[in-house]
């Protein structure tokens, strides 16, 4: 039986270190990846419990970047990694906008 998904942030960010301490108080989560761009923290607790995160970008991100996010997650015991993509509007006719 699949069980429940830890909760977790992938913090991409300016202010890098000030958002991980953010995240790690408010939400009591623990940093389990941490490079010079990039940090991941997940819940606490379910040690053993399938990891999954979303990453979500638009189209002005770089595949370099997007690459990099990819790995980090699959280095901080993510097994499930998803990409999430916003359709663009259709419009009459069965363009796009």
């Amino acid at each position: 039986m699949r069980q429940p998904a830890a909760s977790g942030v992938l913090i991409y960010a300016s202010q890098l270190d000030r958002m991980s301490v953010f995240y790690q108080r408010v939400l009591g989560l623990r940093e389990v990846h941490a490079d010079a761009v990039h940090r991941v923290l997940a819940s606490a607790d379910g040690a053993d419990e399938v990891r999954e995160v979303t990453i979500m970008g638009d189209k002005s991100v770089p595949y370099a970047v997007l690459k990099k996010v990819m790995a980090t997650c699959t280095d901080a015991d993510y097994s499930k990694v998803s990409l999430a993509v916003v359709e663009k509007e259709s419009v009459a006719g069965g363009a796009t906008a």
